[in-house]
């Protein structure tokens, strides 16, 4: 963001400093929006992680109860085919 706010004070030849650009509020507002909008796919990312690690200690634990692959499959949301490749039985 810092490097397109100075093309673009450069391009129009804005005689702007660097403090009176930080100083700008609308450079502020466009800071807190990144790093608000950063922070929120860091926290999406992060659920989809922790969902699809939880599916899989739970396919894990079924598998040790001596569960199918289908029930599995069922149970977790995971298609046959997804779970026979994380179960490592994918040409079975």
């Amino acid at each position: 963001m810092w490097e397109t706010m100075l093309s673009i004070i450069e391009d129009y030849e804005i005689p702007m400093s660097e403090a009176e650009i930080q100083a700008d509020p609308l450079y502020k507002q466009g800071v807190d929006f990144g790093e608000r909008k950063g922070r929120e796919e860091g926290e999406r990312k992060g659920r989809e992680e922790g969902e699809v690690k939880a599916k899989r200690e739970l396919a894990a634990r079924l598998k040790d109860l001596g569960m199918s692959d289908d029930f599995i499959a069922e149970a977790t949301g995971f298609s046959l085919d997804e779970w026979r490749q994380i179960n490592g039985t994918a040409n079975e």
